[in-house]
């Protein structure tokens, strides 16, 4: 018995070593893949922060670091400890600055609390190399001020380690006054901040150049800044690879965009176009541009908004983009005019179409170049409309399938009769369709896509009609005063605005009468609201994750039912006043009356 129940034990104890034992292995790989994982995906960080209380002669000193300024040492008032930091008029420093080691930390942010004493004197932080005084881009945002301080957070992208071993943040001012700075806070990180605990987890996109390659496109930029407008031709493609995730896929580049904008610093807008079999998120043509371009989170909306109402539109959403492995932040991608855009909405193959707008980009680029500038309040859209020739997207495709080809005719046929107004609207697009486009583009202030050189048609083969696509709303770029369009149009039909298509449409009384039912349908606070819910979680994801880059993105949808209501407030005649009477002339059994409307919108005689 004692020997059996000994073995048992000794049994017991050899299965207890070896579980301890795969157990410690097993935590020691685990404890290496956190190590391993981790770094990569929170990525590095550095933070730095001064009360300006520790001195050692003429510098202060925090940590490491050291930088001098101890002058402008104040102890008249502080927000932590004795001393803060004074610039201004009675100061004997203009500016102080502070060196940091530049550790490819992209993503910076600082933090300081700043008290105006006098004056209209405002701090100012610039962030630069050891010799330039640039930087990518730097954002201010104001909290909520407590009792006489006010807190101010600036957020930037630092120049890269390969532009400058160490990075100068100086302090400095504007204006006239006094002011002084405590609790001073700079962090930087090598990513966006936050962004693992999003729910939104966008794709992480590597695009990779050749150094000619590279080079080409830098030259093509330059140039570009220099005139002020992109001009692209097919020799500006140069190779390249998009790396997502393990896969590597073919691609070809070029930069996109009309102005310099698109152009900024290193945040630059793209063209990919995917080579063969290649795609990427189903897309075989894709545009990478900073969400900057298209205001942020209110292009998404508007996608969102027509793919709700059936409207074509191109896919849009955010990515974190990287070239040649260097970090650039949060780019929009968005979908090009393929036929993947109308797989996606269930329409039958049918060439893409637009007026091609050629013309307008020659005369703005020789008007920059000439005079620097483009005049204000001058118009170069009329000639450029009428001298506009229509041309389709993915043109040697089109022109090499028999089906597609003669499909591209007739769509050829429909713009050229509607762009000199020889057929009727009715006549040439699916009105339902384009109703429901141009009434929603003036509930959210998309007038920007109703321009006649940013809209784009899709010709439905089988009703032989041309039907609206939704692209480059660009919400509140154009401010016109006016609650919706049709208060241009409907009392004076040939007045153009840059919206010449709308100015022919409304000649239209189908169409007109479609719009308004649609444009009163959807400036209802219940169509608003209903939407807005609908994708409210999407939305609040989305902005997190833009903020961490664009601290000046904002969700306001408030603009939307502000616009809703005046657009309803506007819409609705008034019985006694908008339409009027006269009697013109009174016979034995008959009257002639003479009536005027004076609404803003065409108004039908009922009795």
């Amino acid at each position: 018995m004692i020997i059996k129940e000994n073995q048992q034990r000794s049994f017991s104890f050899r299965k207890l070593g070896y579980s301890l034992f795969f157990f410690f292995l097993f935590g020691l790989f685990a404890w290496a893949c956190f190590m391993f994982f981790i770094p990569q995906t929170s990525g590095k960080s550095f933070s730095f922060q001064t009360s300006f209380e520790h001195t050692d002669g003429d510098f202060f000193i925090e940590k490491n670091i050291t930088f001098p300024g101890t002058k402008s040492q104040s102890n008249q008032v502080a927000k932590t400890g004795q001393f803060s930091l004074t610039l201004g008029n009675e100061n004997l420093e203009d500016s102080i600055s502070i060196n940091v080691p530049n550790q490819e930390f992209l993503y910076g942010s600082i933090k300081a609390w700043v008290k105006r004493e006098k004056g209209d004197i405002i701090p100012v932080f610039t962030v630069s190399g050891e010799k330039e005084k640039t930087y990518s881009r730097i954002f201010k945002e104001e909290l909520k001020p407590q009792e006489d301080w006010q807190e101010v957070r600036y957020h930037f992208i630092a120049p890269g380690k390969d532009v400058t071993e160490k990075l100068r943040i100086e302090f400095h001012y504007e204006g006239n006054g006094l002011i002084f700075i405590d609790d001073f806070h700079l962090s930087f990180s090598s990513r966006p901040q936050n962004t693992r605990t999003l729910k939104f987890q966008p794709e992480k996109l590597n695009l990779r150049l050749t150094d000619k390659g590279f080079k080409k496109l830098r030259s093509k930029r330059d140039q570009a800044v220099k005139n002020g407008v992109l001009i692209s031709s097919d020799d500006d493609w140069v190779k390249a690879k998009l790396l997502s995730g393990s896969k590597e896929l073919d691609a070809k580049v070029r930069l996109k965009g009309d102005w310099a904008d698109h152009l900024k610093e290193d945040k630059w807008s793209y063209r990919v176009k995917f080579k063969k079999d290649h795609t990427w998120n189903r897309l075989k043509t894709v545009s990478f541009q900073s969400p900057e371009a298209r205001n942020f989170l209110t292009e998404w909306i508007l996608h969102k908004l027509w793919e709700r109402e059936d409207i074509l539109t191109t896919r849009y959403d955010f990515v974190e983009l990287s070239v040649n492995g260097k970090p650039k932040g949060i780019y929009a991608y968005e979908e090009h005019f393929e036929k993947q855009l109308l797989e996606y909405k269930y329409r039958r193959e049918g060439p893409i179409v637009r007026f091609h707008e050629s013309a307008l980009w020659a005369t703005r680029s020789r008007t920059v170049k000439s005079f620097n500038n483009i005049p204000a309040g001058f118009e170069d859209g009329d000639y450029e409309f009428e001298a506009s020739e229509t041309r389709p997207f993915v043109e040697s495709k089109t022109m090499n399938s028999p089906t597609l080809a003669r499909h591209y005719q007739e769509a050829q046929n429909l713009m050229y009769q509607y762009q000199r107004n020889l057929k009727d609207a009715s006549e040439i697009f699916d009105l339902e369709q384009t109703a429901k486009y141009y009434a929603l583009c003036d509930v959210m202030s998309a007038d920007h896509a109703t321009i006649w050189h940013n809209q784009r048609f899709y010709y439905n083969p089988v009703i032989n009609k041309l039907e609206p696509i939704g692209y480059d709303g660009n919400i509140g770029l154009i401010q016109h005063g006016m609650s919706f369009k049709g208060q241009i149009f409907f009392g004076n039909p040939d007045s153009s605005d840059n919206m010449h298509v709308f100015g022919n449409l409304v000649k239209d009384t189908v169409f007109v009468e479609k719009y308004i039912t649609y444009l009163n349908h959807y400036s209802q606070p219940g169509f608003i609201d209903t939407f807005i819910q609908e994708i409210k979680p999407d939305i609040l994801e989305r902005l997190h994750f833009l903020k961490t880059e664009f601290p000046q993105a904002a969700f306001e949808p408030e603009k939307i039912r502000d616009k809703a209501k005046k657009i309803q407030i506007t819409l609705w005649p008034h019985n006694e006043h908008s339409l009027i009477a006269f009697t013109q002339k009174t016979g034995n059994t008959t009257k002639e009356i003479k009536i005027r409307n004076k609404h803003w919108t065409p108004l039908v005689v009922i009795g």
